[in-house]
């Protein structure tokens, strides 16, 4: 039997004034699994890297991953270096250990959901996450012919009334859709989850919801080995939750500084000038348009030829110059004023540990997400080895243009 230890990251969904969302373009949900035999290896390990290089025991003290990125409150005192080498050591565990990250994500600007009510529109966003996590869980399994648990974070605890809540209770309160949005439009995560959940176990024949998105195949889209009841956990007490939240942390801030290249920020830093002046303008302008098409997975070979590790054959000329390219572009990115600080820091941080997570994530995730079907308002899945997914942009596009 497989566990998975799921968290969500990137949950605001509100842009700021300079029109970008504080944490990242995307919302992510899902999380490390373990086989039961690895589970406490992996966690002695942890513990012991956590106290080595945090000097945090993380069974009395929780792991908050923006809190060491940031080094604040009790992490204040880590400095800079040893902060980056506590995510390469972890990533490096992660990969000795092959333990897979299933994650399902949505694009926060994705306009295959648009609906008048913005409460609504986000509802669906979120939720197309949810979906594609549970079915990218349910497929892994279904690969290794086991059963799997999920043990989750208890996402927006302070939503929840006082006292226990039956089965039967959160059926009947999970029923209104309208217990689903929270103030301001939002979304009660830990509500939506659960709703999700009981609906995609429909197999179990007294429970009975609307689905709040409509999938092209019925069948396809129910659980047939992830076990019909969610263990939720406080990650205070859970290191392996704190694991996930780690990982996912890091995930999230490298979409989004891929998404950054393609759409945001640093578009206004022409990838041209960093080119050898010796190749011809008509070639430049040609590499310029392919580079743009394919970054994401240029970045993400980048980061893999730090490490001079083997990559993937890819059918571009002159790869050796896009690569060196990517280089001299990230070091014009640290010195612009055109970029923030917070972005600049975010560049430095994954040319430092890009090539652990990059290489992490190419061998061992499992990436679902939801794109338009062949009628209106009707949905399908994608499942993909983040090795396969070969640029951000296809998620982008395919749930914002519905192709």
């Amino acid at each position: 039997m497989f566990l998975i230890y799921t968290d969500e990251t990137g949950k605001d969904l509100k842009k700021g004034k300079d029109g970008t969302y504080r944490d990242g373009p995307f919302f992510i949900y899902g999380g490390l699994t373990f086989s039961e035999e690895k589970i406490p290896v992996v966690e002695s390990a942890f513990r012991d890297m956590c106290k080595e290089i945090l000097d945090i025991n993380p069974f009395y003290s929780e792991v908050h991953t923006g809190d060491i990125f940031y080094r604040k409150k009790q992490f204040e005192r880590v400095s800079w270096e040893q902060s980056k080498e506590f995510f390469r050591e972890l990533l490096q565990l992660l990969r000795k250990f092959k333990i897979p990250l299933i994650v399902g994500l949505v694009y926060k600007d994705a306009t295959i959901f648009k609906h008048d009510d913005t409460g609504l529109e986000n509802l669906y966003k979120i939720s197309s996450a949810f979906y594609s996590f549970l079915t990218a869980f349910d497929f892994f399994l279904l690969e290794k012919n086991e059963f799997g648990l999920i043990i989750a974070d208890n996402i927006d605890e302070g939503e929840r009334k006082k006292g226990d809540r039956s089965r039967r209770h959160w059926i009947e309160e999970l029923s209104d859709i309208s217990n689903l949005i929270g103030k301001n439009r939002g979304v009660k995560l830990s509500y939506l989850f659960r709703r999700i959940f009981f609906e995609k176990i429909s197999r179990v024949k007294e429970i009975s919801f609307e689905p709040i998105l409509r999938f092209r195949y019925k069948y396809k889209s129910q659980l047939y080995s992830v076990l019909d009841n969610v263990l939720y956990i406080d990650s205070y007490y859970s290191i392996l939750n704190q694991m996930s939240d780690v990982v996912l942390f890091l995930f999230n801030l490298y979409l989004e500084v891929v998404a950054s290249l393609i759409y945001g920020e640093f578009t206004d830093i022409s990838f041209a000038r960093v080119y050898p002046a010796s190749l011809p303008e008509d070639m430049k302008r040609w590499q310029e348009t392919r580079l743009n098409r394919e970054v994401g997975y240029l970045f993400s070979l980048y980061l893999l030829s730090i490490n001079q590790r083997e990559v993937p054959i890819f059918s571009l000329p002159l790869m050796d110059i896009f690569l060196s390219s990517f280089s001299s572009f990230l070091k014009e990115v640290s010195s612009s004023d055109q970029i923030s600080e917070n972005m600049k820091l975010k560049v430095d941080f994954l040319n430092y540990v890009g090539a652990d997570l990059v290489s992490y994530l190419f061998e061992n995730a499992l990436v679902g997400f939801v794109v338009k079907g062949d009628d209106v308002d009707v949905f399908d899945y994608e499942i993909v080895k983040f090795s396969d997914l070969k640029e951000v942009k296809k998620v982008i596009e395919m749930q914002t243009k519905g192709t």
